[in-house]
């Protein structure tokens, strides 16, 4: 059997993640989330590339594909920062340029 790993970012920590076999979206999300302790529900997760743009996930994914997290708030306050560019893009999801960097 193939074995296949994806390095996930979510708040500037990396997590290496290898599975072996089909790619399952829903079990790699629930591992993600104990890891990580992410308290929202799985389908408010997306993945997302280096460009913010959100991915599809599916057997045919490179290994070692760089992958973050993007975790939709539950609420945003009407008057935050964030509400403001959400309703100015007229869009649920906000885009990020992500940034690497290593921890030495």
């Amino acid at each position: 059997m193939k074995k296949n790993e994806i390095n996930i970012y979510y708040k500037g920590v990396k997590q290496k993640i290898k599975y072996y076999g089909k790619f399952d979206e829903s079990s790699i999300k629930s591992t993600i989330k104990q890891i990580f302790k992410i308290e929202e529900p799985l389908k408010q997760m997306y993945f997302q590339d280096e460009d913010g743009d959100i991915l599809c996930l599916n057997d045919q994914t490179p290994s070692s594909i760089s992958v973050y997290i993007y975790v939709e708030p539950d609420s945003v306050p009407k008057n935050s920062s964030i509400a403001l560019k959400v309703e100015q893009k007229d869009t649920n999801l906000i885009k990020f340029h992500w940034v690497k960097f290593t921890v030495h």
